[in-house]
Protein backbone atom coordinates (compact mmCIF):
# COMPACT_ATOMS: atom_id res chain seq x y z
CA UNK A 1 0.00 0.00 0.00
CA UNK A 2 1.19 3.47 -0.92
CA UNK A 3 0.62 6.95 0.41
CA UNK A 4 -2.58 8.39 -0.99
CA UNK A 5 -0.78 11.21 -2.85
CA UNK A 6 1.62 8.78 -4.53
CA UNK A 7 -1.17 6.36 -5.40
CA UNK A 8 -3.08 9.21 -7.05
CA UNK A 9 0.02 10.25 -9.02
CA UNK A 10 0.50 6.66 -10.23
CA UNK A 11 -3.12 6.39 -11.34
CA UNK A 12 -2.90 9.72 -13.18
CA UNK A 13 0.39 8.71 -14.84
CA UNK A 14 -1.12 5.40 -15.96
CA UNK A 15 -4.29 7.05 -17.24
CA UNK A 16 -2.31 9.61 -19.26
CA UNK A 17 -0.17 6.91 -20.86
CA UNK A 18 3.13 7.61 -19.09
CA UNK A 19 5.58 4.70 -19.20
CA UNK A 20 7.17 5.45 -15.81
CA UNK A 21 7.06 7.70 -12.78
CA UNK A 22 9.88 8.87 -10.51
CA UNK A 23 9.25 9.57 -6.81
CA UNK A 24 11.11 10.13 -3.54
CA UNK A 25 10.16 8.74 -0.14
CA UNK A 26 12.13 8.36 3.10
CA UNK A 27 15.10 9.96 1.34
CA UNK A 28 15.22 7.31 -1.39
CA UNK A 29 14.50 7.64 -5.09
CA UNK A 30 12.33 5.13 -6.94
CA UNK A 31 11.23 4.62 -10.53
CA UNK A 32 7.94 2.86 -11.20
CA UNK A 33 7.68 1.10 -14.56
CA UNK A 34 3.97 1.26 -15.32
CA UNK A 35 4.21 -1.24 -18.16
CA UNK A 36 6.07 -3.97 -16.23
CA UNK A 37 4.31 -3.01 -12.97
CA UNK A 38 7.40 -2.88 -10.79
CA UNK A 39 9.30 -0.26 -8.82
CA UNK A 40 13.07 0.04 -8.68
CA UNK A 41 15.14 1.58 -5.92
CA UNK A 42 17.52 3.91 -7.77
CA UNK A 43 20.35 3.46 -5.26
CA UNK A 44 20.28 -0.33 -4.81
CA UNK A 45 18.69 -1.41 -8.08
CA UNK A 46 16.30 -3.64 -6.12
CA UNK A 47 13.02 -4.26 -7.93
CA UNK A 48 9.61 -5.09 -6.47
CA UNK A 49 6.39 -6.02 -8.19
CA UNK A 50 3.48 -3.64 -7.73
CA UNK A 51 -0.23 -4.02 -8.35
CA UNK A 52 -3.18 -1.70 -8.50
CA UNK A 53 -6.10 -2.12 -6.13
CA UNK A 54 -8.93 0.10 -5.01
CA UNK A 55 -9.26 1.26 -1.39
CA UNK A 56 -12.51 -0.66 -1.22
CA UNK A 57 -10.53 -3.83 -1.94
CA UNK A 58 -8.50 -3.56 1.28
CA UNK A 59 -10.23 -6.54 2.91
CA UNK A 60 -9.20 -8.71 -0.05
CA UNK A 61 -5.57 -7.55 -0.23
CA UNK A 62 -3.03 -10.00 1.12
CA UNK A 63 0.01 -8.19 2.44
CA UNK A 64 2.70 -9.87 4.45
CA UNK A 65 4.19 -7.86 7.28
CA UNK A 66 7.03 -9.22 9.36
CA UNK A 67 8.16 -8.12 12.80
CA UNK A 68 11.72 -8.29 14.06
CA UNK A 69 11.82 -10.38 17.23
CA UNK A 70 14.80 -11.53 19.30
CA UNK A 71 15.20 -14.65 17.11
CA UNK A 72 14.76 -12.94 13.74
CA UNK A 73 11.99 -11.76 11.43
CA UNK A 74 8.61 -13.44 11.92
CA UNK A 75 5.33 -13.05 9.98
CA UNK A 76 2.64 -11.00 11.69
CA UNK A 77 -0.82 -12.48 12.15
CA UNK A 78 -2.78 -12.25 8.89
CA UNK A 79 -5.69 -10.36 10.51
CA UNK A 80 -3.30 -7.73 11.86
CA UNK A 81 -1.48 -7.52 8.50
CA UNK A 82 -4.82 -7.01 6.73
CA UNK A 83 -5.71 -4.21 9.19
CA UNK A 84 -2.31 -2.57 8.59
CA UNK A 85 -2.77 -2.75 4.82
CA UNK A 86 -6.23 -1.21 5.12
CA UNK A 87 -4.90 1.61 7.33
CA UNK A 88 -2.16 2.35 4.77
CA UNK A 89 -4.61 2.37 1.87
CA UNK A 90 -6.80 4.78 3.83
CA UNK A 91 -3.77 7.07 4.26
CA UNK A 92 -3.50 6.80 8.04
CA UNK A 93 -0.09 7.39 9.62
CA UNK A 94 -0.76 5.25 12.71
CA UNK A 95 -3.08 2.48 13.82
CA UNK A 96 -3.60 0.46 17.00
CA UNK A 97 -4.30 -3.18 17.72
CA UNK A 98 -4.51 -5.43 20.76
CA UNK A 99 -2.94 -8.89 20.93
CA UNK A 100 -1.97 -11.19 23.80
CA UNK A 101 -3.34 -8.68 26.31
CA UNK A 102 -1.14 -5.84 25.06
CA UNK A 103 -2.06 -2.76 23.02
CA UNK A 104 0.32 -1.72 20.26
CA UNK A 105 0.62 1.45 18.19
CA UNK A 106 1.95 1.00 14.66
CA UNK A 107 3.61 3.91 12.89
CA UNK A 108 2.96 3.31 9.21
CA UNK A 109 5.42 6.04 8.21
CA UNK A 110 8.50 4.44 9.79
CA UNK A 111 7.19 0.86 10.20
CA UNK A 112 7.64 0.70 13.97
CA UNK A 113 5.46 -1.09 16.53
CA UNK A 114 5.35 0.39 20.04
CA UNK A 115 3.90 -1.38 23.06
CA UNK A 116 1.57 1.24 24.54
CA UNK A 117 2.20 0.14 28.15
CA UNK A 118 5.96 -0.58 28.13
CA UNK A 119 7.15 1.68 25.30
CA UNK A 120 9.10 -1.25 23.76
CA UNK A 121 9.63 -0.79 20.02
CA UNK A 122 10.08 -3.30 17.23
CA UNK A 123 10.74 -2.89 13.51
CA UNK A 124 8.26 -4.04 10.86
CA UNK A 125 8.70 -4.64 7.14
CA UNK A 126 6.62 -5.49 4.06
CA UNK A 127 7.30 -8.60 2.02
CA UNK A 128 6.04 -9.84 -1.31
CA UNK A 129 3.28 -12.44 -1.04
CA UNK A 130 4.46 -15.99 -1.56
CA UNK A 131 8.00 -15.61 -0.25
CA UNK A 132 9.77 -14.56 2.89
CA UNK A 133 11.74 -11.34 2.93
CA UNK A 134 15.43 -11.67 2.26
CA UNK A 135 17.87 -10.40 4.85
CA UNK A 136 18.69 -7.39 2.62
CA UNK A 137 15.10 -6.17 2.79
CA UNK A 138 14.42 -3.90 5.73
CA UNK A 139 11.10 -2.34 6.64
CA UNK A 140 10.18 -0.14 3.74
CA UNK A 141 13.67 1.30 3.46
CA UNK A 142 14.50 -0.10 0.04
Amino acid sequence: PLEKKLAQALVKAQETGQQSLHYMTRGMGYVVDLQAMHQMNEMTGMRRRIRRCKAGDADDVEVLYEIELEHGWQPMDSDIARDLAKAEIEGRETTEYTARGQTYIISLTDLQQTNKRTGARRCLRHCDIGRACSEEEEGGRE
